[in-house]
């Protein structure tokens, strides 16, 4: 043990780098510490969120660790964003406190307009008796009357609807202020005691785990570009932060790794026995959090070395992805999340367009693409663009290397497609049969009213029974399809056409069930 006399050291830092989990992050920072015998080194201001069991000192060269302590602390003053939600508290309650002050005058006032109106009757007809004053005077008067009434009622009504609006945005503003509170008014202080071998300045590490205070998800752009075949793809992340401190100009890395108390089941017997019901009260065990491991080697560059300009590949560790970013980033405790790039490409891309007109007469367009990157792009939100043109969202699936894919892009109006039904036919069984019959068939049309030609793969079906008391029989297909789906019942043709190309094709079918039944699905 170190002996008692020594000396007591707070230091600053600031986050220099991090690591953002799905849920919770790690924070590395950094301080250099000139010592010159026994000294307990404090950190202070951390987040009171920090997962203690999870705190790491990174000792230099020369020193010496005896002890590292974890001390409750709080926060000295508020934070400017607690500052600026308690001002918007100030400020609506007083906006309440004026409305029911303003509601107040509003009530004497009518009580008095209220008594001159039924006093006024009186006193208009003594006045007009005694031709005091002239009976168009006292019309003005009454009007007048009238008319502040009104306007006291009508503002009387505003300020009912107002002060209920005026109280749920307070109450939501206290709620946020509460939870910043919340957030911020617990923090913790770090006090390391160390011995050096000589006296000099000296690098300490010092690193944590803030369980669920902040997070990321990815987001993508995937933007079709048909005339040059190929699709270009912009892998994005949304990275929030709550832990209390802000980030500025820290190095990020993204993980996959999801830590928490989960570990993998024993071995144990399925047991079953008789239910006896029991009426007590138990309690629930206090669960540690695991030691989290540090920061992968490599992960953030050195202080004074040149950063990599061009994307870094993802790392693949044991159990999970990470996506270290190569620009610095800020981002303040409880501001909204900010989108950053993670990577960008682009691959080689097949398109063609596709429609199945008995569900929807629209042809879509759709992209076909391997992913030729060393990036595992993760399952996320994507937005979808034509050139420039924004085309809607999809969801992308999880996209490994080597993987490939197909993705619909959006409709083209400029490919007209109509499946219009042709002669319907009824079959005209006698009294004693006990089956009906109907014979269908459509007409399908494809014109192309692009500048250009086009792949359609265009599919058509006829009704599958899911029952054998229902028949159907012959089917006529013109022109022939190029593909068949027996078990699905369904007809696909591949359709090369020019620009300003029409294209045609029928077909037709029976359909046969028992007369004293109900067919459904067939329209």
């Amino acid at each position: 043990m170190f002996i008692t006399t020594a000396i007591l050291l707070s230091v600053s830092s600031s986050p220099d780098s991090v690591v953002v989990y799905p849920s919770g992050a790690y924070i590395h920072r950094t301080a250099t510490v000139s010592l010159s015998g026994d000294t307990v080194i404090r950190f202070d201001d951390l987040p009171g969120g920090l997962d203690e069991a999870s705190v790491r000192i990174e000792s230099p060269a020369g020193v010496r660790i005896s002890e590292v302590k974890v001390v409750q602390g709080y926060l000295k003053e508020p934070s400017p964003r607690i500052k600026a939600l308690e001002d918007t508290v100030r400020l609506y309650q007083d906006r309440i406190k004026a409305a029911n002050d303003e509601k107040d005058v509003l009530s004497a006032k009518e009580k008095y307009l209220a008594s001159i109106e039924v006093g006024g009757p009186q006193i208009a007809s003594h006045e007009l008796i005694s031709a005091k004053v002239d009976a168009k005077s006292w019309q003005a008067g009454l009007d007048f009357l009238g008319s502040e009434l009104a306007k006291v009622r009508a503002r009387q009504r505003e300020i009912d609807r107002l002060i209920p609006a005026l109280n749920d945005t307070l109450s939501a503003y206290q709620q946020k202020l509460y939870a910043e509170q919340e957030l911020v008014k617990t923090r913790k202080s770090i006090e390391v005691s160390v011995r050096p071998t000589k006296a000099g300045t000296y690098r300490f590490g010092i690193s944590y785990i803030v369980p669920q205070g902040a997070g990321w998800t990815p987001s993508y752009e995937l933007r079709a570009l048909p005339e040059n075949e190929k699709v270009e793809i912009a892998f994005n992340a949304l990275i929030w932060q709550k832990t209390g401190e802000d980030w500025k100009s820290v190095k990020a890395v993204l993980s996959t790794t999801r830590p928490s108390l989960r570990q993998a089941p024993p071995l144990e017997p399925w047991y079953v026995d008789i239910y006896e019901p029991y009426y007590g009260y138990g309690g629930f065990e206090k669960v540690m959090a695991p030691t989290m491991t540090e920061a992968p080697k490599g992960a953030y560059a050195e202080e004074g070395e040149e950063e990599v300009q061009a994307p870094l590949p993802p790392v693949e560790t044991g159990v999970s992805l990470l996506y270290p970013i190569r620009e610095r980033i800020a981002l303040g405790t409880g501001e909204e999340p900010r989108k950053i790039l993670v990577t960008s490409d682009e691959f080689p891309a097949s398109f063609e367009y596709y429609a199945y007109p008995r569900l929807d007469p629209t042809a879509y367009l759709t992209g076909s693409f391997e992913n030729a990157s060393d990036f595992h792009y993760l399952p996320g939100e994507c937005l979808l663009y034509v050139g420039d043109e924004y085309t809607g969202k999809t969801y992308l699936p999880d996209f490994a290397p080597g993987q490939a894919d197909t993705v619909t892009f959006g409709a083209d109006e400029r490919i007209k497609i109509a499946r219009e039904p042709l002669k319907e036919l009824k079959s005209k069984a006698g009294i004693f049969g006990n089956k009906k019959k109907i014979e269908l068939g459509y007409k399908l049309t494809v014109e192309n009213y692009l500048k250009k030609g086009i792949t359609l793969i265009l599919y058509e079906a006829v009704p599958l029974p899911k029952t054998k008391d229902i028949v159907v029989s012959g089917v006529k297909v013109e022109p022939k399809p190029d593909g068949e789906d027996k078990d699905k019942k369904l007809y696909s043709w591949t359709l090369r056409m020019k620009a300003l190309d029409k294209w045609e094709a029928r077909i037709s079918f029976s359909v046969e069930w028992p007369k004293d039944k109900q067919i459904q699905g067939l329209y």
